[in-house]
């Protein structure tokens, strides 16, 4: 269950980042922690940023991670270039780190595209990725009004990844063997000839 936070509640004063009770069915992993809203350094953080631009921001996070998947509000023009679009997002990132809990934007984060649209907003797309292996579901999108500023961002960063050993285990042939082993298991008359490749951004 997502909750949304409008920064004029902060005033009122809330229980920031108590657990919630675990919906049921789950997953069963080192993320299985559930957040009633954002956490009191994000609070302080969107607190900030609100003092900084002038502009009233609304922040939805995310029940498992406790990131951002929507961030809504208004900047002063901070964009003249679509080509530095990258740059301000990145640096947006950064200065707002403990909003986004995003530790190394440029490193975590990998730029995609730039994109127009007919209303002359720009949309940079970022890629998360642990030391270079893309992040599977992943990324988070900059929209940028006509003027230049920062009207919303949306996506999902999935924290904490730095220890993450990516270095494979086992080799080409080897995974593909456990692979078919496994699916074999439960589909023993599986054709392999029939597995589809799942596409990524940069394929």
């Amino acid at each position: 269950m997502r909750r949304l936070l409008v920064l004029t509640i902060l005033a009122a004063g809330c229980d920031f980042g108590a657990p919630q009770a675990k919906p049921s069915g789950g997953p069963d992993d080192g993320f299985d922690v559930y957040q009633n809203g954002p956490s009191k350094p994000q609070a302080l953080a969107l607190e900030r940023l609100a003092r900084e631009t002038g502009s009233e921001w609304t922040l939805e996070v995310h029940p498992r991670f406790g990131t951002p998947v929507h961030l809504a509000g208004q900047t002063a023009p901070v964009l003249t270039d679509k080509s530095q679009a990258a740059f301000v997002a990145l640096d947006f990132f950064a200065r707002y780190s403990d909003l986004f809990l995003i530790k190394d934007p440029p490193r975590e984060l990998t730029f995609m595209r730039a994109q127009s649209d007919e209303v002359g907003m720009t949309h940079a797309r970022f890629l998360q990725a642990q030391q270079g292996i893309p992040v599977w579901g992943g990324g988070m999108i900059v929209h940028f009004d006509a003027q230049g500023g920062i009207r919303a961002i949306g996506g999902r960063y999935i924290p904490n990844l730095d220890q993450l050993r990516v270095a494979p285990s086992l080799d080409r042939d080897a995974a593909l063997a456990a692979a078919e082993h496994d699916v074999r298991g439960d589909l023993p008359n599986y054709d392999a000839s029939q597995l589809w490749r799942q596409p990524t951004p940069s394929s």
